[in-house]
């Protein structure tokens, strides 16, 4: 037993060096002691969420700061029209930019948007770190000979209260936070599995208990991710928009303008922000878009897991497709980090 523990061991290793470099990794078993594939499997898929996960997590403020970034451009807009004199700090907080859609009466503030973006953010890391628990569970049993169980109660208590935050949310950006709105319920379940005992020969229960709660944490991240690029899309409007005013009020005259035109420094210092929001932007566009195949990838062989735990796929059939979306994951992360590697504001 303990010969085909270290085995294991020995397996994983080589199979998370091989991938570090991108390169789908061959079977590889010792006489007398053979890894299964599905075991292989799991392992492999628990490597790559651990590492998606670590990637992602850090990142997924997108949304809350992404909405503080087009603030900041319609606050640089009003501001370079000369039609607010108020300190940013102060018109974030009491700019009003949508009424409440049943009580017009009440009106809303970038701060009120971001705010509430916040919080979804926060839900998404906490459905991050699910399946990072379950990635562990998983990673224990198969190259360890079995996961030993662990408590998640914070993270249960923490999304729970989430939840109930963002289902009091009516602004306009409900239909981005409601695609997270729901991860209480699948983080609990996942809550409850972790603190289940799994030996390596029980793997397939493992999955089958685990694995579809991971499919909606995952699906979860999909649609969140792809509800944040409008807000990119209205990111990179607002940035014309600001370049167009710079570029004019190059050109026009005091008199039209009607107010002093500004000095040479004031447009130095004007177009090099307008630059390193640009720069921003297009690395946060790229980043957007490896996010989504990482996420992707890693749903899809999360699929190909719970197919083989159910029978309906053969383990061998399952470990190949694990193998080539953990190298796409790891494909996908590496843009991450190059861009992450450029530096960003």
């Amino acid at each position: 037993m303990e010969i085909c523990k270290q085995k294991r061991k020995i397996w994983f290793v080589m199979a998370r060096a091989v991938l570090a470099v991108g390169v789908i990794t061959t079977v590889f078993g010792a006489a007398g002691c053979v890894v299964e594939p599905f075991t292989k499997a799991s392992g492999t898929f628990a490597t790559a969420a651990k590492a998606g996960v670590d990637a992602i997590a850090p990142a997924f403020a997108t949304a809350s700061s992404l909405c503080r970034t087009r603030a900041r451009m319609d606050f640089m807009f009003v501001r370079e029209q000369g039609l607010s004199t108020e300190l940013w700090s102060k018109w974030y907080e009491t700019h009003r930019i949508e009424n409440d859609r049943i009580d017009p009466s009440r009106r809303y503030t970038w701060k009120d948007h971001c705010d509430i973006l916040a919080k979804s953010d926060a839900m998404l890391a906490r459905g991050l770190d699910a399946v990072g628990a379950y990635a562990a569970a998983l990673k224990a049993a198969a190259e360890s000979s079995g996961y030993d169980g662990k408590t998640l109660d914070n993270l249960v208590k923490d999304s729970a209260g989430l939840a109930q935050a963002l289902s009091g949310n009516s602004t306009s950006t409900k239909s981005t936070t409601d695609t997270v709105a729901g991860l209480s319920g699948p983080i609990a379940s996942i809550g409850k599995f972790a603190v289940q005992a799994y030996a390596v020969g029980k793997l397939k229960d493992a999955v089958r208990s685990g694995g579809p709660e991971v499919d909606k944490i995952l699906d979860a991240l999909k649609k969140y991710n792809a509800a944040v690029e409008p807000s990119i899309k209205d990111a990179e409007h607002r940035l014309a928009n600001l370049l167009d005013q710079a570029d004019a009020s190059i050109r026009t005259d005091d008199e039209t303008a009607k107010r002093p035109k500004p000095d040479a420094m004031r447009l130095f210092a004007f177009h090099d922000t307008a630059i390193r929001y640009e720069k921003n932007l297009a690395d946060l566009r790229s980043e957007w878009t490896a996010y989504g195949s990482a996420m992707d990838a890693l749903s899809k062989a999360n699929k190909a897991m719970s197919d083989a735990a159910e029978g309906k796929m053969k383990d061998e059939d399952a470990l190949k497709l694990v193998l080539g979306f953990a190298n796409e994951v790891v494909t996908q992360l590496a843009t991450v980090k190059k861009v992450a590697a450029g530096g960003k504001e």
